[in-house]
């Protein structure tokens, strides 16, 4: 059950597609997260950004100063994890990554690309209205 509750912020965390498919379990054994330095991002990419992930409903808070919170929910499973961008990726404390291909001011694009790749849009949510309930709660 464990590893199940770190599936969410995993599957939304991939690599650079330029580098491949990356092994999830391997990033995780591999986790740097502590050493990671954060790094303050792109304006566009600073804010509160929801969107669907697969079965998961996630949230992404990245603040000015390069850290923030991942949130998700999917069938009753709701999990939060600390996230760093890192100057190209967002990296998540359980070892996973993010690539972001673009970000507006309304709408970024990101990839997974464990499982064999995917992507996701997200959109601007400050209000968190498209929230779940838990990620709502977790991020006020």
């Amino acid at each position: 059950m464990r590893l199940l509750a770190w599936c969410a912020p995993v599957l939304l965390i991939g690599s650079l597609a330029a580098c491949g498919s990356h092994d999830m379990y391997s990033d995780m054994l591999n986790n740097d997260f502590p050493s990671v330095r954060a790094v303050s991002p792109p304006t566009s990419m600073v804010g509160t950004w929801t969107g669907s992930m697969g079965p998961y409903l996630s949230t992404l808070r990245l603040d000015a100063s390069g850290t923030g919170l991942l949130c998700s929910s999917w069938n009753g499973k709701d999990s939060i994890s600390r996230i760093k961008f890192d100057g190209q990726q967002i990296r998540s404390q359980d070892g996973g990554r993010l690539n972001v291909a673009r970000a507006s001011q309304e709408s970024m694009a990101v990839t997974a690309p464990y499982y064999g790749g995917a992507d996701y849009s997200l959109r601007k949510d400050g209000s968190l209205t498209e929230a779940s309930y838990y990620c709502a709660q977790q991020l006020r």
